[in-house]
């Protein structure tokens, strides 16, 4: 019984004495790995070739972005196995693995590369980002009884990431056509200039035109214009075409009130977005007063069906908000009323009767033009307008304008016979028929008396 006792005795302080052994040989490794902790540092850049960097911007995407990691000692590593999972605003494009390497052994004064395609946040902002390494590593250390033994070691190393590329759309100039909207005008093209000021290419470049009342698309579904890519520093042209409302206002003058053109400014808003920005470009557009005619009085002769030589005068009185220069009346070819021109005369002298020049009116002011005219033969009797087209230059550009005027005229019947419906008519037909075979009986006798 003793002697089991003693055996168990030996044995529980064998096992406690290597136990105190293996705890001091692990204790004296880890403090031995711990001072010779490694050493790393890591840097990054854009692409896959320092010496061709790129720059990354936000909203940018399949960006390449390159870490080198660098191992500056002071002893061999081995098993060493590096992680990057990456953070706002860096997004790993979809498909990619997780950015990881490996080496067996780790020198010091080697490096280690990670390789990887993201996506750049379009909520982010020009600047520089921390990102964190998680590198995992053996080094080779000492134990008290002369051996060697590998002691796990791990760490974060930190690095940075630029975001310094930039997109930013904005507008140099504008002009329409015609150079200056006239009120009356129906519709102009709107042209804006727009320039990428960053330093990188705009991505994805979509300009979306919204004008406001009284002006509009003329093509409604032309309202969005995809641009695609624009580089840096380069313009681009971006076109509207615009319908304008009839605007008017009512235009009070000695010989009568007038509704007339009324000018106006307009805002057109460009809502332009692209990868990583977006601009609410707003660029008013002036409609300006311009002159604007009317028929105030009508003189003519006496207008039948079929009659011709007829004088006609208009009396024309610019009732617009500004003056006119150089006013041109001409007479449009029509069915009803064609410029009379004498049988002795060339026909071809007929352009020469189909204008009529006024000279410059101010506003308020009036002047007459005459027109010789035939009506047709074939109409009947009532109203039919006479179509004069009125070309002026329109100070202080001399832009040409014009417009159309109908002159209401009254054509009458002329000459005709007239008969009585009814039984009654039947009569006057027989007396007129009977009328006619005297006179004829009449001049056979006298005839044959003569002879």
């Amino acid at each position: 019984m003793k002697a089991r006792a003693a055996k168990a005795l030996v044995f529980v302080t064998l096992l406690a004495a290597l136990f105190t052994l293996a705890s001091y040989t692990w204790t004296t490794s880890k403090a031995l790995a711990d001072e010779v902790k490694p050493t790393f540092t890591a840097i990054s850049f854009w692409g896959i070739n320092e010496s061709h960097a790129l720059m990354a911007f936000p909203g940018g995407s399949l960006l390449p972005l390159t870490v080198v990691i660098y191992y500056l000692g002071p002893v061999n590593l081995y098993n060493v196995s590096v992680t990057f999972k990456p953070s706002y605003p860096l997004e790993l494009v979809r498909g990619q693995p997780k950015p990881s390497a490996f080496s067996p052994l780790l020198q010091p004064g080697a490096a280690l590369r990670l390789v990887s395609l993201y996506n750049v946040s379009s909520n982010a902002t020009v600047g520089i980002y921390n990102e964190t390494l998680d590198i995992k590593y053996y080094v080779q250390v000492p134990t008290p009884t002369g051996g060697t033994t590998l002691i796990e070691g791990s760490q974060e190393v930190q690095f940075q990431v630029a975001i310094t590329g930039y997109s930013k759309i904005a507008i140099v100039g504008y002009s329409t056509y015609p150079n200056v909207i006239y009120a009356g005008d129906l519709a102009a093209l709107l042209q804006a200039y727009l320039i990428n000021e960053g330093n990188v290419v705009a991505s994805n470049v979509t300009v979306k035109v919204i004008p406001t009342w009284p002006l509009s698309l003329l093509y409604p579904n032309m309202s969005v214009i995809r641009l695609g890519y624009l580089p840096p520093g380069r313009v681009v042209n971006v076109t509207a075409p615009l319908s304008i409302a009839n605007v008017s206002e009512i235009a009070s003058y000695p010989f009568g009130y007038f509704r007339v053109p009324e000018p106006f400014n307009a805002t057109v808003y460009l809502n332009v977005s692209y990868a990583g920005g977006s601009a609410l470009i707003p660029i008013t557009v002036y409609v300006r007063p311009s002159a604007h005619f009317a028929v105030i009085n009508v003189y003519h002769g006496d207008l039948s069906v079929g009659s011709s030589n007829v004088y006609v005068t208009v009396e024309l009185a610019d009732v617009g908000l500004d003056n006119a220069s150089y006013v041109t009346a001409t007479l449009l070819p029509n069915p009803i009323f064609t410029p009379y021109v004498p049988s002795s005369e060339n026909p071809l002298l007929a352009v020469d009767f189909m204008n009529e020049s006024l000279g410059s009116l101010t506003s308020g002011s009036y002047a007459n033009v005459t027109f010789v005219v035939s009506v047709s033969s074939g109409i009947k009797p009532g109203t039919y307008y006479l179509p004069l087209l009125l070309t002026w230059y329109q100070p202080p550009t001399m832009q040409v304008m014009h417009q159309v005027v109908l002159v209401p005229l009254s054509v009458g019947s002329g000459l005709q016979l007239k008969l009585p419906s009814g039984s009654s008519s039947n009569l006057a037909l027989y007396v007129i028929a009977a009328v006619v075979v005297i006179i004829l009986i009449v001049m056979a006798v006298v005839g044959a008396r003569r002879r």
